[in-house]
């Protein structure tokens, strides 16, 4: 399993390899969205990205996101990130392009 954090007024993707890294918890406001992919949500969870059900703006309840990605996989898991980014990325032209960052391995 991978956390990833989107943000999008300082557009980066910054993908956390060991679930207990403490800056997942520092950026995990009261307020913010988290999305959880899995081989059972996966494919509503990207059609909702395609079709921007969820909005990125400079506000700060649509600035940012986390995406909890299980697929007991981490090759898969960081290919599902990279889906999210380009179909992200097809409405939102600061986050087109990105690579994610790596913060902490497994």
């Amino acid at each position: 399993m991978i956390w990833a954090y989107i943000n999008y007024p300082n557009p980066h993707v910054t993908i956390h390899e060991n679930p207990t890294c403490a800056q997942i918890m520092c950026h995990n406001k009261q307020t913010g969205r988290l999305v959880y992919l899995n081989p059972e949500t996966l494919t509503g969870e990207l059609r909702k990205f395609e079709s921007k059900f969820y909005r990125f703006g400079a506000s700060k309840e649509n600035n940012d996101m986390w995406l909890k990605v299980d697929f007991a996989n981490l090759e898969i898991e960081k290919g599902v990130v990279r889906d999210v980014i380009h179909y992200l990325g097809r409405h939102y032209r600061p986050l087109s392009n990105l690579e994610a960052a790596t913060h902490c391995e497994q």
